[in-house]
């Protein structure tokens, strides 16, 4: 894990090391995974069970940052170089709980952001999230529903486009407003140009420096136990002074890298990490030019590029299917005829090794040449989208490092701010009929885990998950299947609210299978959480079709756990069950149980009797009793079932609880009817005489 605590936008791309192991110091950074685990041969089709597997492996580490993690918060602090204006906006921020900070690009702006949320916490505080205005017009810019108790949340404006900027601006005030209002706390990263922005924002924002580079330098080589070098080394003068933060911190990831391979005493590792930072640049621009006119080489070095620390066939297969993407018509040559592949490496600065993996022979050229590939032809990036999607079996193969590659390609794509090809290849690779359904978990987690487009992620998942709700066609099972784990595994960590909206829509997929794992995923998500109960019960409002209603029926009798009703909160004495709105949805749900027949209520009736007697509290049995609406048939079979459930059960107690059950069924079918009798007016038929009766 490297030790630097500036989001990925501010660093540009990450190492591509040896697996040298670093700890996880900020919550902001990858380490890479690997699932290999997950796949047994060629058996087919993966299933949802597997696609679990994959967010739960143990082994594996949580990559992307959405969010900072509560454990890693200290450490993220112990890293960072206060910078000048710090202490006046940390001071707002306490006073209003809001605060609008900018600064110069490339400052370390966005990672004081985060520090000031960091620096806020209680015991009460939720993971620092980060998130970007929705830029569909035909969508608000923010989305205050959203906001909890809690919430502490960077809201970066910096690098947004006019028009989104402009929507922002106008419903910034009451956002903020509801931050303050929910017992939020919100960092709102303004643009540094500020001559487009209304002067009474331009007012309240407040400017954060940069931080002394050397002091960076310095924080960062200390935690990975690196000798400090003199301020005045050779060249280090002109990156601590004159490269941004995020590239400071880049140095002394290189320069770890470098120490560990350095072999005698001296500063020659430092040198070369100073040297791959500065010559970064030139140095991709002058591998990219010595492959032309050649193609073929020009594939072999992007698929290099991408795939570094692969086996040859791995590479050489990646670089066919490019030139195919991109040359479809072209004459094929014979690879016989071809000079030999470590000839084909040498003016490419890479290398076989002895495990017959191909690498580059720099620091970080790897990431270089994506990035300059993916910066510097933007107009065929949409055949890079379809050669890496055409990768997914390459990627699958024995003694691939699948996730790695596959963040590789997100980070670059995401980059270059296109969530689109993501979606798209995520998709694509979700549909595919074979294990490759686990390249589209990396992806969208990827995705979701991204501190500047997880928003547009999670949105994305809404809508795939809606889409049977809506007249668009229901999303494949295989898709539904990922979003089902994605929901439980990645955004109810952040957004557990979200994951609800969206698990909810998924328990209505017309795959019954896909359908139950939603329903169990959402009483996973819920847990013994009283507030994320009662937003689930607002949630199953039944929708406006009788498919919703049943669907809404069938998650809540799963995922409802009544034994959670009746207990106090930490934050409250009162039970769930003490509210009415709570009892009044509850008696909906349970009406709309009914619909679906006795063969799908009875049992988890079952489990509310059951509870009913373990916690010796007869409003539950009130809450059914009352959704029986007094109906003679439904009251018969209410009490059937209870009769039944008692039988299987044996002792006085559960007698004496259907006892109770059936009384008050009895008291609501008798307090209808006398209802009915009493309020009902009399209307006497057409042409009938009316008398009064004699007192």
């Amino acid at each position: 894990m490297t030790a630097d605590p500036t989001p990925a936008d501010e660093r540009g791309d990450r190492l591509e090391t040896d697996r040298m192991p670093k700890p996880d110091m900020t919550g902001i950074e990858r380490v890479g995974g690997d699932a290999r685990g997950v796949f047994v041969g060629n058996r087919g089709p993966i299933t949802y069970e597997e696609v679990v597997n994959w967010y739960f492996t143990p082994q594996r580490v949580r990559r992307g940052s959405v969010l900072l993690a509560r454990a890693d918060e200290g450490e993220l602090l112990r890293l960072f170089v206060t910078p000048p204006g710090w202490d006046k906006a940390q001071q707002e921020l306490m006073r209003d709980k809001t605060v609008m900070i900018t600064g110069v690009p490339h400052t370390g702006r966005r990672t004081a952001g985060w520090c000031l949320l960091a620096a806020s916490s209680d015991s009460e505080s939720r993971e620092v999230q980060t998130i970007s205005p929705e830029s569909d017009e035909s969508e608000p810019p923010f989305d205050s529903e959203e906001i909890v108790a809690g919430d502490r949340l960077l809201v970066d404006l910096s690098t947004i486009d006019d028009t989104t900027f402009a929507r922002a601006e106008d419903a910034l005030g009451a956002y903020l407003a509801a931050v303050v209002d929910r017992q939020a706390m919100a960092v709102v990263l303004m643009p540094w140009d500020q001559r487009a922005v209304r002067s009474e924002l331009r007012r309240r924002t407040r400017t954060v420096g940069r931080p002394d580079g050397f002091a960076v330098l310095r924080s960062h080589f200390a935690y990975l136990d690196l000798p400090v070098p003199d301020a005045e080394h050779s060249g280090l003068p002109d990156v601590v002074h004159g490269y941004g933060i995020g590239e400071i911190a880049r140095l002394a990831e290189l320069a770890a890298v470098a120490h560990q391979r350095a072999s005698g005493p001296g500063w020659t590792w430092l040198d070369k990490a100073i040297a791959a930072v500065r010559n970064r640049d030139s140095d991709a621009e002058r591998l990219v030019r010595c492959t032309a006119p050649d193609l073929e080489t020009r594939a072999l070095l992007m698929a290099v590029a991408l795939f570094h620390g692969s086996f040859t066939e791995t590479v050489t297969s990646a670089a066919n299917r490019l030139l195919e993407v991109v040359l479809p018509e072209r004459e094929r040559t014979s690879a016989f005829a071809a000079p030999g592949l470590g000839e084909r490496l040498g003016p490419l600065d890479a290398e076989i090794d002895g495990e017959g993996r191909i690498r580059f022979t720099g620091l970080d050229t790897a990431a270089s040449v994506r990035a300059y590939f993916w910066t510097h032809f933007p107009d065929i990036r949409e055949e890079f989208r379809d050669w890496a999607l055409s990768c997914g079996p390459v990627l699958v193969e024995d003694g691939i490092d699948s996730p790695e590659i596959v963040r590789r390609l997100v980070e670059q794509l995401l980059r270059v701010r296109r969530r689109g090809d993501v979606f798209y290849i995520t998709r694509k690779w979700a549909e595919g009929t074979r294990a490759v359904t686990v390249l589209a978990s990396a992806a969208l987690e990827h995705g979701l885990t991204d501190p500047r487009h997880g928003w547009a992620f999670r949105r994305q998942c809404y809508e795939w998950a809606r889409a049977g709700a809506t007249n668009r066609p229901a999303i494949s099972s295989r898709l539904a299947d990922l979003l089902v784990a994605a929901c439980r595994e990645v955004i109810s960590s952040t957004h557990p609210e979200q994951a609800t909206v969206r698990l909810r829509y998924l328990a209505a997929h017309r795959d019954e299978r896909v359908a139950s794992n939603a329903r169990e995923a959402l009483g996973a998500v819920v847990g013994q959480r009283p507030e994320r109960l009662r937003h689930l019960l607002g949630c199953l409002d039944g929708g406006a079709t009788r498919q919703q209603r049943r669907s809404d029926a069938r998650s809540f009798l799963a995922a409802v756990d009544p034994s959670h009703l009746v207990r106090s909160s930490p934050t409250s004495t009162a039970a769930l069950i003490d509210r009415r709105d709570v009892r009044s949805r509850l008696v909906e749900r349970w009406r709309d149980a009914w619909l679906l027949g006795t063969d799908e209520w009875e049992a988890p009736l079952q489990r509310w009797l059951a509870t009913a007697q373990d916690v010796a509290d007869d409003r539950i049995l009130a809450v059914v009793a009352a959704a029986s609406d007094g109906r003679l048939d439904q009251v018969s079979n209410l009490e059937a079932a209870a009769e039944r459930w008692a039988a299987t059960q044996g002792g006085s107690a559960a007698y004496h609880l259907t006892a109770r059950f059936v009384a008050a069924l009895d008291d609501m079918f008798v307090d209808v009817a006398l209802q009915s009798a009493d309020l009902a007016p009399y209307t006497p038929s057409p042409g009938s005489h009316v008398s009064e009766e004699p007192s």
